[in-house]
């Protein structure tokens, strides 16, 4: 197993595989040892450890806890958050539905079940936020 974190969006011949967000390719698998290849090749990945995931999650926190209050978003941005938002989860529905239909590992379907479980509450929220932003 290998984990890349990507430094563009990249559609693949395993999916859309997204910016900024880490992956881990099990490089035993030709298909996905030829597309990890590529985006390494191409410099759309870079090699990550977790190590330096948890490295980079600290930092995160640490500017979080800095940081002053959110601002508050006007009727018009809120309605343009959840558009983005309610769109991101089903993309990444899209995706995952992709994913599961090859799957046979128990526990990796089990994983992507709860993943997509977490994107149909972004969308509900997503939903709630325009309705009310809406109403």
């Amino acid at each position: 197993m290998q984990l890349i974190k990507m430094l563009r969006t990249q559609t693949t011949a395993l999916g859309v595989l997204a910016s900024g967000v880490v992956y881990d390719f099990d490089l035993e698998n030709s298909a996905q040892n030829k597309v990890y290849e590529r985006l390494i090749d191409k410099k759309f990945a870079e090699k990550t450890s977790e190590a330096a995931l948890k490295k980079a999650k600290a930092k995160a926190e640490k500017i979080a806890k800095t940081k002053s209050a959110p601002v508050a978003l006007s009727p018009l941005e809120k309605i343009g958050q959840a558009v983005l938002d309610g769109h991101a989860a089903q993309v990444a529905l899209d995706d995952l539905a992709a994913n599961l239909k090859g799957e046979e590992d128990p526990k990796k379907i089990e994983a992507l079940k709860k993943i997509e479980a977490d994107l149909v509450a972004v969308q509900a929220t997503a939903k709630a936020v325009f309705d009310a932003a809406t109403a």
